[in-house]
């Protein structure tokens, strides 16, 4: 899963960047929270982006938890010059039978999450054409 903050860079210019440090732990601590089974991890990858490996999940389990993180950091209810702080997700996913480089995992998660933000933000997509190896 690859997570972006939405607006990000609009709630730095209007709010200043310790209370975007400040957002940027909640909205840590919520993922944290939501992804805390064994072998789950979740790390910050850039500015605002995160990145979420959930090895072991069903290929239905990755779209159902992003929905519900989704939701989750909306309803913390930060507040946002655009209404509220809220984040887009993108997913992608291999079956231990498929032969998937990391390479292309990520990339496709990648794509997922630049077509939920294509799409109007605060939003999941899943990858819809795998790169497969």
């Amino acid at each position: 899963m690859m997570v972006d903050i939405d607006h990000f860079k609009t709630y730095n210019d209007h709010y200043g960047h310790p209370a975007g440090d400040q957002c940027l732990r909640r909205i840590a601590e919520t993922m944290h929270q939501h992804f805390s089974r064994p072998g789950q991890l979740v790390a910050r990858t850039g500015g605002e982006e995160f990145t979420v490996m959930l090895p072991g999940a069903p290929s239905e389990g990755g779209p159902r938890m992003a929905e519900s993180l989704r939701a989750a950091i909306e309803h913390l209810a930060i507040p946002h010059p655009h209404s509220r702080v809220t984040i887009s997700v993108g997913v992608s996913h291999v079956a231990p039978s498929q032969r998937r480089s990391a390479a292309s995992l990520i990339e496709g998660a990648d794509a997922a999450l630049y077509a939920a933000k294509r799409a109007g933000r605060n939003r999941v997509r899943v990858e819809t054409a795998p790169n497969w190896v």
